[in-house]
């Protein structure tokens, strides 16, 4: 089979038989009507795929996101045609375009109708082998995830980069002071695969006083982390993610929630808001316990250890007003605790005055 399709929007063309499809497509393959947000979604769609995804000769989101032809010419990969084939005619029928195969002398029009009106149970048998093919697997699943998180997060400056092991992906940025990590790691066995992000900022200064005063104690690069399904109440980081469905919503959860504090903290002095201004980031979500974390930089903080008196060293190279306030706060919380105690605070405290001015 081979592996050359034509589309084109079945606003422009809708044509009742074949013949009628091989004239229209002369004329308008001359026609430049410009970026076609359907061709944009039908690509993005198809880069969900994860079997065929691979072999695309180049991405295809970049391929039609400005080209201004009224069709558009596309070369199936070569390891899995009948995937290949099926995975477009049904993203692209659905969005309202026509699918032209000159090679198979059929064309497929939106709402599932086949010309030559004859062929569509040759395209049923074509097709149904498809319908016993085994699950995604882990790797399959993991793969796709850090495609679409790629695509999310490359245009905010996020580049392709490992912080630490046990990562299926991880991306970069830098900041003016270090730099923002976003990671992610598929777990379980199909179909109950879950997925975690991990959202990271480092402050070198911070992390530079931080040694100074505890030494390696704690080995967290980051200054401040966080996952981003804490703020719909899956504090372990995990939720499931079954099908291409939810992943979107894993990273449109993600996009609400998580860019917009990598956004302020990137900032100057941001990173101060974030972690000492409580009220920012609210968590609101059904069933909040009243006892339970109510924002983000309290949730921070209950991860314990010296790590929750590092608000502290980011307010004071802030000039934060409301540093009393906070360091308040934070010998409150250590009360009870044995993982971190006014001891440590009281180390904190003196190393950050006896700093020059």
């Amino acid at each position: 089979m081979n592996n050359d399709l034509s589309l084109w929007d079945g606003a422009l063309l809708l044509p009742a038989s074949f013949d009628q499809a091989c004239l229209g497509l002369e004329r308008l393959e001359a026609q430049r009507p410009g970026p076609n947000p359907k061709f944009l979604a039908l690509a993005q769609a198809l880069q969900a795929q994860p079997r065929v995804d691979a072999g695309w000769s180049a991405p295809l989101v970049e391929r039609v996101r400005r080209a201004p032809e009224a069709v558009w010419n596309l070369s199936l990969p070569g390891d899995d045609l009948v995937s290949a084939l099926q995975a477009v005619v049904n993203q692209a029928t659905a969005l309202g375009l026509v699918v032209f195969s000159e090679p198979l002398a059929m064309v497929f029009l939106p709402g599932g109708g086949v010309l030559p009106r004859e062929m569509q149970p040759q395209w049923a048998e074509l097709t149904a082998q498809l319908q016993d093919s085994p699950p995604l697997t882990k790797t399959e699943v993991a793969q796709l995830t850090a495609t679409l998180l790629r695509e999310r997060l490359a245009p905010h400056g996020f580049v392709p980069r490992m912080i630490g092991t046990g990562w299926d992906a991880g991306f970069v940025r830098p900041t003016l002071d270090g730099y923002q990590s976003v990671q992610m790691r598929v777990t379980g066995s199909g179909p109950d695969f879950k997925c975690m992000l991990r959202c990271g900022h480092r402050s070198d200064e911070v992390e530079a006083i931080f040694e100074e005063i505890f030494g390696n104690e704690i080995r967290i690069p980051e200054t401040f982390w966080f996952h981003p399904t804490a703020f719909v109440g899956a504090k372990s980081g995990s939720v499931p993610i079954e099908n291409s469905g939810e992943i979107r919503a894993l990273l449109d959860l993600f996009d609400r929630h998580a860019l917009p504090v990598l956004e302020l903290a990137r900032q100057p002095g941001g990173l101060d808001q974030v972690m000492n201004q409580p009220q920012l980031f609210p968590f609101d979500y059904p069933g909040l316990h009243p006892l339970a974390s109510q924002n983000l930089a309290d949730e921070y903080v209950s991860y314990g250890r010296n790590l929750s008196l590092k608000p502290l060293i980011v307010a004071w190279l802030a000039r934060n007003p409301a540093f009393e306030d906070r360091l308040a706060a934070l010998r409150a919380f250590v009360q009870g605790r044995a993982d971190v105690s006014e001891a440590d605070i009281a180390r904190v405290v003196d190393h950050l005055r006896a700093l020059p001015a």
